[in-house]
């Protein structure tokens, strides 16, 4: 008798040996998904996207970047922003309807609405908005500025269309630039578990994550900064060597993450201390690990430098982030000083249950042992990693090779959440909340999954691989199908809404005749695009349910399969 312990040792026919067909199929998967989540999605609905369009419209209208994140949005955008329903969460900016409050008016005002956004001119684009308030300013023009360059360039070829099919085009341009996460993780993760068939899982369920649909199906730059995040970490842990030529590639790579999202300021000590590592493991001088680490600055700064020298030329901080720019008189040592009245438990709380599953910007939540769930699996997962380092300590230090990879993807995964960190401090001194949006945790995505399954491995018999890895896909796709199906679609379509005193009413589908359905599926097609019809939805979410199913089919086979091939 014999056990199989290894998964790759199997000798039985497998779906994973043509390794290319399978990332196809994976990366297909994700991108259906994520239109589906589009199409999902009302118009501003995803997080601060009014604000990031605007971003991308005066750049493509007036061929310049926004002066301040005070600079008024178009009167297009604000027009938009009063004929459509709005997030729960701003209380439509007051001067529109939330979704509660929309599908709550008569029928023939609705069709008004609807009717009024659909004939803005698109010429309005060009006319800065009369309304006021913080909501009506394009605030995230304290971004920097290249996804909003990128985006120009479409939205220049299709500035004769209207406002909803601009904004869901940009949104699948979005995503496409996101979907290049699923080749680094593929590469990164068949490096540190040397197994393709894990790899290839691993990028299923990275294809599963619903809050990482969430983050990218809206305009804005985090699809961007997930891309170029994950191509830096994957050149920095995968490059066995010290060299000038790797060096150029991070700093070119740092440099346009940099004129992405500030916080790829995080990954400077990340690269430095893997530079400072490999030249110890690797017998090489610490001069010149020290000159390559400032050719990556050098590039970076060569890029980038320009935007944070005009920031603090106009703002007054570098990172011409609000809650700096509204800091800028404040003292480190004022800052640490204050550090203690800083709620950090809540922080950390906020972190992770808006990472895990947070419903757009109306804020919807799923139950709360559903987070628990997570939070424990992923305590597990730390309790794993701990276990691996005390293993290699209390051995001869020498270690496997996935074991250095791992502690080079933690350094990256550590300076950023160092930065959340800092950002919470931030937040709290000009707001007093302790809190800070846990989906920028996904431009780290791939070093956070990585440390997840590697931290879960540690913990378990080399046998049961394979059922940990079905297990992660069956969480995710079953939170991701209760998300959609039960919070979603019935809000955005009216079918819930918020009690008076802020929970949601919940959705029982099994309440709703055939009618109800055809209804639901109807509103659905409101303010979107004219291919997105009824029967689109239909064959979208048929789709969607057919690929959520599947996914859980497979981890009962492999289960299933397990059992039975435990002993030969």
């Amino acid at each position: 008798m014999t056990e199989k312990t290894d998964p790759d040792s199997s000798d039985q026919p497998s779906l994973f040996e043509n390794t290319c067909f399978i990332l196809v199929t994976l990366w297909l998967v994700f991108v259906v998904r994520a239109l589906f989540y589009i199409s999902v999605t009302p118009l501003w609905e995803g997080f601060d996207e009014h604000a990031h369009f605007a971003y991308v419209q005066i750049i493509s209208q007036q061929y310049r970047l926004p002066l301040n994140h005070r600079e008024p949005v178009s009167e297009e955008i604000f027009v938009s922003l009063k004929s459509s329903p709005l997030p729960w969460e701003p209380r439509a900016f007051g001067i529109g309807h939330t979704h509660d409050e929309y599908w709550m008016l008569p029928e023939s005002e609705r069709n008004q609405l609807q009717q009024r956004l659909k004939n803005i001119p698109p010429a309005w684009g060009r006319l800065p908005t009369s309304g006021m308030g913080s909501h009506l300013e394009i605030y995230e023009a304290q971004q920097p500025p290249l996804y909003y360059f990128l985006m120009s360039v479409p939205y220049r070829l299709l500035k004769s269309y209207s406002l909803v099919e601009r904004v869901f085009a940009l949104r699948i341009l979005s995503v496409l630039i996101a979907s290049v996460l699923i080749l680094p993780t593929f590469y990164l993760s068949k490096l540190v578990f040397e197994s393709g068939k894990i790899a290839l899982a691993v990028c299923g369920i990275m294809a599963f994550m619903p809050e990482l649909m969430i983050d990218v199906c809206r305009i804005g730059n985090d699809s961007l900064s997930i891309a170029l995040f994950s191509v830096l970490i994957v050149i920095s842990v995968c490059s066995q060597m010290v060299t000038y030529r790797i060096s150029l590639a991070l700093g070119i790579i740092l440099g346009l993450g940099l004129l992405t999202k500030a916080y790829f300021f995080t990954a400077i000590p990340a690269i430095a201390m893997v530079f400072l590592l490999r030249s110890r493991r690797h017998a090489e001088s610490l001069g010149k690990a020290t000159a390559c680490f400032a050719l990556v600055l050098l590039v970076a700064a060569a890029i980038s430098g320009w935007w944070y020298v005009r920031n603090f030329i106009l703002l007054g901080s570098p990172t011409g982030i609000m809650q700096s720019v509204a800091l800028k008189d404040t003292s480190i040592v004022e800052m640490i000083a204050r550090i203690p009245e800083v709620d950090w438990v809540n922080a950390v709380d906020t972190v992770f249950f808006s990472h895990i599953w947070f419903g757009n910007w109306s804020f919807l939540q799923v139950r709360s042992w559903m987070y628990k769930v997570f939070q424990y699996t992923f305590l597990l997962s730390v309790l794993g990693i701990v276990v691996s380092v005390l293993r290699r300590l209390l051995s001869d230090g020498s270690g496997d090779h996935s074991q250095g990879n791992v502690l080079y993807i933690s350094f990256f995964y550590f300076w950023f959440w160092f930065g959340l960190l800092y950002h919470v401090l931030l937040t709290y001194l000009t707001s007093g909340v302790s809190a800070t949006p846990g989906w920028y945790l996904y431009a780290v995505m791939l070093a956070e999954i990585v440390l997840l399954v590697y931290g879960l491995f540690s913990v378990a018999p080399l046998r049961l691989r394979r059922r940990i890895l079905a297990i992660l896909l069956a969480l995710f796709s079953l939170l991701d199908l209760y998300g959609i199906t039960f919070l979603l679609m019935p809000y955005y379509t009216g079918f819930i809404r918020h009690k008076p005193g802020g929970g949601l009413i919940s959705f029982n589908p099994f309440n709703l005749s055939g009618s109800d359905y055809a209804e639901l599926l109807s509103r659905l097609t409101v303010n979107k695009p004219i291919f997105m019809t009824t029967t689109y939805y239909v064959m979208m979410s048929g789709l969607f349910l057919l690929m959520s199913l599947s996914a859980l089919v497979l981890c009962v086979k492999v289960f299933l399969q397990h059992s039975g091939t435990r002993r030969t």
